[in-house]
């Protein structure tokens, strides 16, 4: 009867130490199982940190951040005041620019219309000249034909021509026919002929 009774005592205390045993086990199961899961959550959020560390590094910092970082409010306004001023000056350099361009086309006109005007004024000259000798050859032939004529018949002619005509021939006539005209004159007409045909000798008279 005591081995059989030692025998059951044997039994109950084989399966309360297996007992034992297998909760030791399950305990051991949880705990690993709890490290794997702290490690999985540590390890991704290493690899986060890391990932965004990485994109940090990838993304370049905003230009408003680089001014704030590099210049003060009063020196992004002083450059912007300095940029302006760089535009209203190359602005006013193309107008300055313009205008001389405007002006050399101006000037180039000018030039070309004072030679038109000197070559029409040279034509001129030369119309003149050429009138005037054309006027002063005529003038000589009848300067000779009232020199061939008799003084009186001469003098009754020329003093119902007009006063510059007049003179114009008298001034061409040789001295011996011009004064046998005028004392062929009424006095007054005499008078006048001597008085500018004088003034005429005066002013053509060079001084010295």
């Amino acid at each position: 009867m005591l081995s059989v009774r030692l025998l059951h005592v044997t039994i109950v205390a084989a399966f309360l130490l297996l007992f034992v045993r297998l909760g030791d086990v399950w305990v051991g199961l949880n705990a690993t199982n709890v490290a794997l899961a702290a490690e999985d959550d540590g390890g991704d959020s290493a690899g986060e940190s890391e990932e965004t560390v990485a994109v940090e590094l990838a993304e370049p910092p905003e230009e408003d951040e680089l001014l704030d970082e590099e210049f003060t409010l009063e020196e992004i306004q002083v450059l912007q005041d300095l940029a302006d001023r760089r535009s209203a000056l190359e602005e006013r350099e193309r107008e300055l620019n313009l205008r001389e361009s405007l002006l050399n086309v101006a000037e180039q006109r000018i030039e070309t219309k004072i030679t038109n005007l000197e070559d029409l004024r040279t034509d001129i000259e030369g119309l003149i000249r050429q009138y005037d000798e054309q006027e002063t050859a005529e003038l000589r032939s009848l300067v000779k034909i009232y020199e061939t004529m008799k003084p009186k018949d001469a003098a009754r002619i020329l003093q119902e021509l007009e006063t510059k005509v007049l003179l114009s021939i008298m001034e061409l006539m040789k001295e011996r026919s011009s004064a046998s005209v005028l004392a062929a004159m009424d006095a007054a007409t005499a008078r006048t002929v001597t008085t500018e045909l004088a003034r005429r000798q005066v002013i053509d008279r060079p001084n010295g």
